[in-house]
């Protein structure tokens, strides 16, 4: 499905945006942990009125249990990024237009931002997590500006190492949005099929 198509390259093109330099001095491209995050929106509703507000939060701990280990890791003084895929839902026609600027966006914790830098801006927010005395956290007030039913998405959250001497150290965070319903209806009347597996990292809502 070309709303499928669309995700899976801001995927890949963030991906290769954080965790690629050139020249790097580190001998392993990949990250060296993957940590598992949560992220929600609030409030859990399925419509918002123009002019209403929806808030992304994210925050999770310095110390963190990397995925397949027993042991905690203090991932302090990274630099944690990522993108929200924010896209327009047509229904029936499988088919997403990119609506980044359906929205204002305001930050009250870290901070989310458009680049013209990447080959599709129009459909993709960039942003990154706020470091405090013990944890990272990201709050960002959401406000429609256009009617529509609407889709978002959490891809390629990522540090590109840390200061201090471990510019090496990488690491991906796999997030999932934590709402207890996403609004799963909205995107089976996009797709006009039957959704057996729950999205991890996405929310859907119509506004009117």
């Amino acid at each position: 499905m070309a709303i499928e198509k669309k995700l899976l390259v801001g995927l890949c093109l963030t991906s290769l945006l954080l965790l690629t330099a050139c020249p790097n001095p580190c001998v392993n491209e990949l990250p060296l942990y993957n940590f598992y995050v949560e992220a929600y929106f609030t409030p859990e509703k399925d419509s918002l009125r123009v002019g209403d507000t929806l808030y992304f939060i994210s925050e999770f701990p310095k110390r963190l249990n990397p995925h397949g280990s027993q042991s905690s890791v203090d991932y302090s003084n990274a630099n944690i990024s990522g993108s929200l895929s924010v896209v327009k839902l047509t229904p029936r026609t499988q088919f997403g237009t990119d609506a980044v600027f359906d929205f204002e966006y305001v930050s009250l914790a870290g901070q989310m931002y458009n680049t013209r830098d990447i080959p599709n801006p129009d459909g993709f927010q960039q942003f990154f997590y706020q470091e405090s005395e013990d944890k990272y956290h990201i709050k960002i007030a959401i406000i429609p500006k256009e009617k529509g039913t609407y889709g978002l998405g959490i891809l390629s959250t990522a540090s590109n190492g840390r200061s201090g001497g471990n510019g090496c150290d990488k690491a991906s965070f796999n997030t999932t949005v934590s709402n207890t319903d996403i609004n799963v209806h909205y995107l089976e009347e996009f797709t006009g099929l039957p959704v057996t597996i729950r999205p991890s990292n996405g929310y859907y809502f119509r506004v009117y």
